[in-house]
């Protein structure tokens, strides 16, 4: 019966309950910011010029702020996307410092700044993937009502 409500409140917002999962997405994509940071500096340690890291750094977190920018516009999206979007977070979040730690602490066998490079743009491919795919479905559910 004290059940919290999953209507909207009377200034439209959502009650807390609902927003649990975006906030933990949202600390999520920036706890893998991090740590995909710290591992980029902790593979390229050497590298002496400051504005080649300064590069590299603002590449790899390119994608966390991409996520970050959708999961906060998504109250805008239809219902079947925030599923989509917190697919698309798990992924990116967990992946990608996967892949940077496996650079960083075991031998690798291919150039770092080619990981750095290559892993952040199979994720916007990724990223722009899913929203192509999501757009055509959500036209296709515009179309129909």
């Amino acid at each position: 019966m004290n059940e919290p409500s999953r209507l909207p409140t009377s200034r439209g917002e959502l009650p807390s309950a609902v927003k649990a999962p975006q906030r933990a997405a949202i600390i999520g994509i920036a706890a893998a910011a991090a740590t995909s940071l710290a591992l980029m500096f902790r593979a390229g340690h050497r590298q002496r010029s400051a504005i080649l890291v300064l590069l590299f750094a603002a590449w790899v977190v390119s994608p966390f702020c991409g996520l970050l920018y959708a999961h906060l516009r998504s109250k805008e999206w239809l219902r079947s996307a925030p599923a989509v979007l917190y697919a698309l977070t798990i992924l990116i979040a967990f992946g990608c410092p996967a892949v940077y730690a496996g650079l960083a602490f075991w031998r690798p066998t291919l150039k770092a700044g080619f990981v750095f490079l290559v892993v952040p743009f199979a994720c916007w491919l990724l990223i722009g993937f899913s929203v192509c795919i999501w757009w055509v479905l959500s036209r296709k559910a515009r179309a129909e009502l």
